[in-house]
């Protein structure tokens, strides 16, 4: 393996301006400090391993494959530069004045392009913490996996299930149209109330779930039995790659606050530093698998290579199984693929998460005091103060075991929701 790095990095100045007023009972002589110096406001880290294969254009060129491993990591650290502006005043009651009388101490801090994890607790650790993600990324690579090694076939069409459930499509268009022929007949003799049946909720939900389970599936097949006749058996070898894919997304944003207290002999003087956080990942997994087709038959064009796949299919609500696991597609990916020679396999993850914090103004209480110390003022104004970390993970590896257990797969959207809604109150209301 060859290792490669990358580093990059940005430098910031930062500027102080701290003016003091201490007490005094004659005529106030502030004084000021001014400081600057630099600070690191972005570092940027790659890191990259990867197999060098020698002359790798010429022997790709002369149709050699070449699947070796790869992994990379990269990370940008931004520490945004903060204004911040802080007062700061209390009096006092001094007797050493001639005569008696309130004295005031002030202090004025203005700080330009300052580190923002200066103003964070524990500094870049302020940064939110990101949820285990271990085994959902495990589940997305066997899923994928699975995808690409199912997706190995040239069929058109799923010959032996167009023959198991034949009888059943024709009598669903039997009914169909004996139910059209009954509606056009009510509609002859202006029958109101017939037609109204046909509208209630239990004839409609009917009319959705044949559209969804019979005319929709007839049309895939007419389409499929279309394309597998104009399909010709070949024995012509051709290099085909296969691909299958998965993605997650996950985000959140919340706020915090950190209770603060400061101690003179003004009292006790009470503030809270809040913060604004927010992180988001995804992950996206790409696998492939590179075949020879040796031949091309009828066997092949027809689906009859695939008793396993049309097995499942023929278990009575396998496809809602589907929506919560991948349990045909394993099934599919273990299936001998009739006619082809595998020649490759591999899988991609590309993981990117960004964190986020934001430090805001705080909220202040002033203290009591005494007759003889009183606060008078605190502002406290913080702009710009923001620290955010990106990373991103991308590694290859060749030739991934094939999972032999499905994983929990979770594809519903409305359509499917109003099909399971159905089902389940025709099964559970006919009781």
């Amino acid at each position: 393996m060859r290792d490669r790095y990358r580093y990059d990095s940005k430098t910031t100045t930062w500027y102080i301006s701290d003016t003091t007023t201490p007490f005094t009972c004659g005529t106030p002589n502030p004084t000021t400090s001014n400081t600057n110096g630099n600070f690191t406001s972005e570092e940027m880290n790659d890191h990259m391993q990867d197999v060098v294969t020698p002359m790798f254009h010429r022997r790709r060129s002369n149709g050699e494959i070449i699947n070796s491993p790869m992994t990379r990591s990269y990370t940008l650290l931004r520490n945004h530069p903060c204004s911040f502006a802080y007062v700061f005043q209390k009096k006092q009651w001094d007797t050493s004045c001639n005569p008696d009388k309130w004295t005031t101490y002030n202090r004025t801090i203005n700080r330009v392009d300052h580190p923002s994890s200066n103003y964070f607790s524990g500094g870049f650790d302020s940064l939110p913490i990101l949820p285990d993600f271990d085994d959902t990324k495990a589940d997305l690579i066997d899923q994928a996996v699975s995808k690409a090694w199912a997706a190995v076939d040239k069929t058109n069409v799923q010959g032996l299930v167009c023959l198991a459930e034949g009888e059943k499509t024709i009598a669903s268009f039997a009914s169909i149209a004996k139910r059209l022929i009954k509606i056009l007949r009510k509609i002859k003799r202006l029958d109101g109330k017939g037609l109204l049946f046909e509208l209630s909720p239990k004839q409609l939900a009917d009319r959705y779930m044949e559209l969804r389970y019979a005319i929709r599936p007839f049309m895939y097949d007419a389409r499929g039995v279309a394309a597998a006749l104009s399909n010709e058996a070949s024995t012509t070898r051709e290099r085909l790659t296969f691909r299958g894919s998965k993605t997650y997304r996950a985000s959140d944003s919340y706020s915090t606050s950190y209770p603060v207290l400061y101690h003179d002999n003004a009292g006790d003087w009470t503030y809270t530093q809040s913060y604004n956080k927010k992180w988001s990942r995804e992950c996206l997994v790409r696998a492939g698998v590179l075949t020879d087709l040796e031949e091309l038959s009828a066997l092949n064009i027809w689906g009859l290579t695939q008793p396993i796949e049309s097995m499942w299919e023929l278990v009575p609500f396998s496809f809602i199984v589907d929506w919560f696991f991948d349990v045909g597609t394993v099934l599919a990916s273990w299936t001998p693929n009739y006619g082809f020679k595998t020649l490759a396999s591999w899988y991609t993850v590309k993981e990117t998460t960004y964190q986020f914090s934001e430090r805001v103004n705080s909220d202040f209480v002033f203290p009591t005091g005494s007759s003889t110390v009183k606060g008078e003022a605190y502002q406290e104004v913080l702009t710009g103060c923001w620290i955010d970390k990106t990373s991103i993970y991308h590694s290859r590896v060749p030739n991934p075991d094939r999972p032999i257990l499905p994983s929990f797969s979770l594809r519903l959207d409305g359509f499917k929701i109003a099909d399971l809604l159905i089902i389940a109150k025709q099964i559970f209301g006919s009781r």
